[in-house]
């Protein structure tokens, strides 16, 4: 049974607007709003990944993995599709 990565529940999200579609960052960004939750400072203390929400440009830790997503559905390629079979 093969299930959506994005719908999965140990999957990194947003903790503000809950999706998936996150993107891993090496650095804090100073712009954009830091998260302050409980679950994200604990994240960060236990080694988590720092991620930012495109859509809410929040930032916080997880230690849960990124969802990998469809190409065409990847959130810095939205216009971008796969080759057809031509």
């Amino acid at each position: 049974m093969s299930e959506d990565n994005e719908s999965s529940p140990n999957v990194c999200r947003c903790p503000d607007c809950g999706t998936a579609r996150v993107v891993h960052r090496s650095k804090r960004d100073p712009i954009d709003r830091m998260s302050k939750s409980p679950s994200s400072v604990i994240a960060k203390w236990m080694g988590g990944k720092l991620y930012h929400c495109i859509f809410c440009r929040l930032q916080f830790y997880s230690t849960r993995p990124k969802a990998v997503l469809p190409p065409e559905e990847h959130p810095l390629h939205p216009g971008e599709r796969p080759p057809s079979a031509a």
